[in-house]
């Protein structure tokens, strides 16, 4: 009985969905498996039955990626060209500023620090093309902390594909924005945890350091009303006014350029 829940069942009665020996609570409570959301369920198992995605193929459930900037989204390829609209469903910060914000601008390469990853503006024409990236990082001044979004696609400005719903991070602690990461785990980093504290601030040193297992930029890059895709010392050090509790810094959606 690994799990030591006195309930007299034998490990090999429990779940065992990765099929390991060992029962999914036993593999949770031991660190061998992650449960980010958390719902009991090792994440790769949550990952093979579907009831989670992984469309930046990380190996962490997308659920548990939520950022401060940005949102990503895998745009429907092949067919015909298309353009994604972007709307505003919830705001913490700015339940006034709901609603259709534009549409999802032509992809680009981030900077070196995260080779091959796509990144795209909010602007105010449709982008209509049929060779969208695989996933695409949709970063503005639009894109604040504590908000969901809705991503629908259309092929003529008229009608549009059921929206893929996203978020961005929950309410972390109170006046505590600047959640990025949670622990790491020696391998790589969880999604953030509700808590500003050095483990941010570590991550962000580590994608300074160009260093293998440091998060995606999209997870650290905070630190401009419109994310540059880079990460400097204006990110690194809006983290540390996050640990501060330092105020909530960024502009209403509703009025950006």
């Amino acid at each position: 009985d690994c799990n030591g829940n006195g309930n007299w069942i034998p490990d090999e009665c429990e779940p065992d969905c990765n099929a390991n020996g060992a029962a999914d609570s036993c593999d949770i409570a031991e660190g061998t498996s992650q449960d980010c959301q958390p719902n009991g369920v090792p994440d790769e198992c949550d990952l093979a039955s579907g009831t989670s995605h992984d469309y930046d193929e990380n190996g962490t459930p997308d659920d548990c990626e939520r950022m401060n900037r940005y949102v990503f989204f895998p745009p429907e390829n092949p067919g015909p060209p298309i353009a994604y609209q972007v709307e505003m469903s919830q705001s913490l910060y700015f339940p006034d500023s709901t609603g259709v914000l534009g549409w999802v601008g032509e992809p680009f390469f981030a900077d070196y620090y995260e080779p091959g990853a796509w990144v795209a503006r909010v602007v105010d024409t449709p982008f209509y093309t049929d060779s969208w990236p695989a996933v695409v990082y949709l970063g503005d001044c639009e894109i604040v902390p504590v908000a969901a979004y809705l991503i629908r696609g259309t092929v003529d400005g008229e009608t549009f594909t059921d929206p893929f719903e996203v978020s961005t991070i929950a309410q972390p602690a109170p006046k505590y924005w600047a959640d990025c990461v949670g622990a790491f785990d020696g391998t790589k980093w969880a999604g953030p945890n509700r808590v500003v504290n050095m483990d941010d601030v570590m991550a962000g040193i580590q994608k300074f350091s160009m260093e293998p297992t440091a998060p995606h930029i999209a997870w650290l890059d905070i630190g401009n009303q419109v994310p540059n895709a880079i990460l400097n010392f204006t990110d690194i050090q809006m983290m540390v006014q996050g640990f501060k509790g330092g105020p909530y810094p960024f502009g209403d959606p509703a009025e950006c350029p």
